[in-house]
């Protein structure tokens, strides 16, 4: 334990550290924009069906 918290006072150890959480941080922001994107376009397909089930006779 003590070795950890020695190595966390170290100023490159901390960079390296900063670097992969934003790493992490811009990861995540980027499966939520596709996660969103995913979600937008099955609502255009639930609505482009929707509308030629109404405009389309059968």
């Amino acid at each position: 334990m003590r070795a950890i918290e020695e190595s966390l006072k170290n100023p490159r150890i901390r960079e390296m550290l900063r670097k992969e959480q934003r790493g992490n941080d811009l990861e995540d922001r980027i499966l939520e924009i596709q996660r969103r994107q995913i979600a937008d376009k099955m609502e255009t397909l639930n609505l482009s069906d929707a509308i030629k089930k109404v405009l389309v006779p059968k």
